[in-house]
């Protein structure tokens, strides 16, 4: 999903048009004189952003923050925080439920014996 953006039209115009699976999901049309490299950031900035949302929501949580990327595109380091505390999270209940299969099958182990 990246928003598309054109060459100047008539008087100026600039268009930005985004697709999700080959449908149209936005356009917007920018006036030559409101246009600015602010649009540009904010909407490069929206991208990558919806990017993670869609990756959570496409790969899975543990997946997308364990293997999938470092989403060294996201320059927010609140993100990268929140990021390393919820793979640490995510490690931790794993090592955790493992170590619980592991008490309850000794246990069985021992009630067998």
């Amino acid at each position: 999903m990246q928003w598309l953006k054109t060459t100047p039209l008539n008087r100026g115009v600039f268009y930005f048009i985004k697709y999700l699976d080959g449908n149209l999901l936005f356009l917007i049309f920018v006036s030559n004189n409101n246009y600015n490299m602010e649009l540009d950031k904010l909407l490069e900035e929206l991208e990558k952003w919806e990017g993670v949302r869609y990756r959570i929501k496409s790969e899975g949580v543990e997946y997308c923050f364990l293997k999938y990327s470092s989403f060294e595109e996201i320059e927010d380091e609140e993100f990268h925080v929140k990021r390393q505390k919820l793979m640490d999270s995510i490690v931790d209940m794993k090592d955790y439920i493992q170590q619980k299969i592991t008490e309850v099958e000794d246990k069985i182990s021992d009630v067998n014996d």
